[in-house]
This record gives C-alpha cells, sequence and structure tokens, in this order.
C-alpha cells in the first residue's frame, strides 16, 4: 500500500514496506499530528511500534504490532495491523526486533497446537518452574477461548493477582504470557484451536500446576466446565503447595533483570 499526504511544509509521509534499516519510534516522535490522534484512538492506550526513516524531507513509517501491556508486568495483549485487500489480510504475527524492544523474550523453543471439541472445555492451571520457566504466545486460530494467566512471581507487587483476556478467530489477538506465570483457558465455542509457541522445551519434572477453581485465586470462568483433564481436576490446593511454590518460583535477581 502507498499512501502519499500533504502537510503544512509541503513533505509527503509515505506508508509502504521499507527494506533498508530502520529506528522505532513511539507515536509521540516524528508523526503527523493527525495520524497521532487516530492511532491513539485505535489502540486505546496499548503502545505503537513504528519503524521510521527520513530521505530529505520524506518520512517513511509502519506499523507493524501493536503491544500493550496488562496490569502485571511484563504480560502484554498483543493485537495485529492488517493489510487488507481483495484477498483478504496480511499481518505481522512475531517478530524477534519487536519483542526485544519491548523487553519480551524472543525466544522459541517449540511450538503447539491445541483443538477442543467442546465449548466449556478447560485446560489449566500450568506452568514451569525454573530454571525452566517457560514464556507462552498464545492465540486462538479457530473458535474463541478465555485465557487467563496469574502472576506466580513471588517478589511481584502483583502476586496471585489474574488477568483475563479473550482471544479468538475474528480479533487474531495473542496474549504473551511471561515466564513464572500460571496458564490456563477456557473454550467459548464448540470446534476451537489455539496455537502456543513457548520459550522453553517441555519438562516434565518442572511441571506444575494451579486449581481452576482455587478459591484464593478467585478466577471467574464464564461456563460450566463440560470437559477438564483428570490431571488438571487433580491439582492441589494453593493453601497446600504455596511454601514449595514460592521458594521455587523464587529465583536470584540477576536471573530475571
Amino acid at each position: 500500500m502507498l499512501l502519499n499526504k500533504s502537510h503544512g511544509n509541503g513533505a509527503a509521509w509515505r506508508t509502504h514496506r521499507c527494506l533498508k534499516h530502520v529506528e522505532s519510534h513511539s507515536l509521540s516522535r516524528g508523526v503527523p499530528d493527525d495520524y497521532t490522534k487516530a492511532d491513539r484512538s485505535m489502540q486505546a492506550g496499548g503502545r505503537v511500534t513504528r519503524r521510521a526513516v527520513a530521505f530529505d524531507n520524506i518520512f517513511v513509517w509502519q506499523v507493524v504490532m501493536i503491544f500493550t501491556e496488562t496490569k502485571l508486568k511484563g504480560a502484554f495483549i498483543i493485537d495485529i495491523e492488517r493489510r487488507e485487500d481483495s484477498r483478504g489480510f496480511f499481518a505481522r504475527a512475531f517478530c524477534q526486533n519487536e519483542f526485544k524492544a519491548h523487553g519480551l523474550k524472543p525466544t522459541i523453543a517449540q511450538a503447539n497446537l491445541a483443538s477442543n471439541i467442546k465449548k466449556g472445555t478447560l485446560r489449566g492451571m500450568h506452568f514451569q518452574y525454573p530454571p525452566a520457566a517457560e514464556t507462552k504466545l498464545v492465540r486462538c486460530t479457530r473458535g474463541a477461548i478465555l485465557d487467563i494467566i496469574v502472576d506466580l512471581r513471588p517478589e511481584s507487587s502483583t502476586y496471585l493477582q489474574h488477568v483475563a483476556v479473550e482471544l479468538n478467530e475474528d480479533n487474531q489477538r495473542a496474549l504473551y504470557v511471561p515466564e513464572r506465570f500460571a496458564h490456563g483457558y477456557q473454550v467459548l465455542r464448540d470446534k476451537t484451536d489455539t496455537s502456543y509457541q513457548v520459550g522453553e522445551f517441555y519438562t516434565p519434572e518442572a511441571e506444575g500446576g494451579l486449581m481452576y477453581n482455587d478459591p484464593r485465586l478467585k478466577l471467574s470462568w464464564p461456563l460450566p466446565v463440560s470437559i477438564i483433564s483428570e490431571k488438571d481436576e487433580k491439582f492441589a490446593p494453593l493453601d497446600r503447595i504455596e511454601p514449595e511454590l514460592k521458594r521455587k518460583m523464587t529465583v536470584a535477581v540477576s536471573e530475571f533483570a
């Protein structure tokens, strides 16, 4: 797509794919006011990563991914920017450079798919202990889920707090889950598929879990649970495992600084 717009100084602003090296700009740097206002409205408080470079009086810029940090530090909702035409749309769903720029771990050790036949199905709440703690980038590719993450970092001011985000095939939204978080979701539609890109290899001996209905977590699931695995149903109450959880989830500052 090529868009030219004339501004007061006579410079043309163009949006197109730039193959040259570019640097990241925030909304407040080097972007015309009318574009800034529109994008601020679009992202509803999120932060847009722009790539911009000036050639003479022409600025070339492109929005590629939209990162919105949740109340849980390091956990992000990631929206795509669709480039639409008669064929449909094209969008960037992952970029190591964009992740690094936002302080996120860009490693993908494994990529997993899950298929869920019946709405109400519940998976969770899963995590791995350090040194095998894993990041997750979760997306719903068909159907819809309510995705919930819980902060298990003992040193965090939001320890045991949670965030719930709907991911569905329409919004194509992803949730970035940092290390030392519990993760789970409930399926909102029949025949729902999800994908996970994880930052650490599956390590059974480091695996842990929390009860999806633990009274201390106060997680609100929108539907009655129709299907849950025997393993997930048998996770111990937080009151019983918390001393061990805190001990294993406590890491040296240098490990997560």
